[in-house]
């Protein structure tokens, strides 16, 4: 019967190390910092550090690592996967993309840790902004004090545009962006709002709101998050400014 008990355990840790595999999100928009790659490269290594991940895998493009479980009679929290990839753009600017994995034992405790580590990015190089990988002819001129700032990526228009109050839900006060919510916006899936809800859940956030057929905002107490579904996962962007219903 020991020897039963001791073979469970090995079982258990075993799987428990067997992670899956960050895949780089193909149809999400980067995020830019206006920080070189090798300070925003350290920036993503800390950030998962941050965040309880174990570095696997530290490169000037990519950053990955793992949280390890937590083990006992049952399996724990932890097994998530992230990777941070890297590309940069013009003599000071760098895009990035965020994705998290999780792992096939202990997943009822995993959750998603995008935003949280785009959040400890934010904290030591400064916030980002949404943008083109490739870059401008603007970007690839020496800045200058006389140079006239770049017209914000049209990507920001969903971030900046302020957010106006619509009536409370069954679990609070909801606002939706006023740019993008109109009777001809297609409303998204059943099971596509299901998994952006679960996302938003996981992050402490209200009940979502759809921008699209794949975009969705929810409240967070005083701002907002953003969440994007692509690749059949939804994940957190970033923070939007919301009002309040008063």
């Amino acid at each position: 019967m020991k020897s039963t008990n001791c073979l469970i355990v090995v079982g258990l840790v075993a799987l428990a190390g067997c992670s899956a595999t960050p895949t780089r999100p193909s149809n999400a928009p980067s995020i830019i910092y206006n920080k070189s790659e090798a300070v925003v490269q350290k920036a993503a290594v800390d950030a998962l550090e941050a965040n309880g991940f174990e570095i696997d895998r530290s490169d000037t493009d990519y950053v990955g690592g793992s949280r390890p479980h937590k083990i006992g009679l049952l399996v724990g929290s932890g097994g998530e996967s992230a990777g941070v990839w890297l590309s940069p753009v013009g003599r000071s600017k760098t895009a990035v993309k965020v994705s998290t994995a999780k792992s096939l034992l202990g997943i009822v405790g995993q959750k998603n840790w995008d935003a949280e580590i785009i959040a400890e990015m934010d904290k030591s190089v400064g916030p980002h902004e949404y943008g083109n990988e490739t870059p401008t002819t603007a970007e690839v001129v020496p800045d200058t004090p006389e140079a006239t700032p770049k017209p914000a990526p049209a990507a920001d228009v969903a971030s900046s545009a302020e957010l106006q109050p619509q009536p409370a839900a069954a679990t609070g006060a909801v606002a939706t962006s006023q740019a993008t919510v109109s009777p001809q916006t297609p409303l998204a899936s059943t099971s596509v709002t299901a998994e952006a809800q679960d996302v938003a859940t996981q992050l402490g956030c209200g009940a979502v709101q759809s921008q699209g057929d794949s975009s969705f905002v929810a409240p967070c107490g005083t701002y907002g998050v953003l969440i994007d579904c692509y690749d059949d996962q939804c994940h957190a962007m970033h923070t939007v400014s919301i009002k309040s219903n008063d």
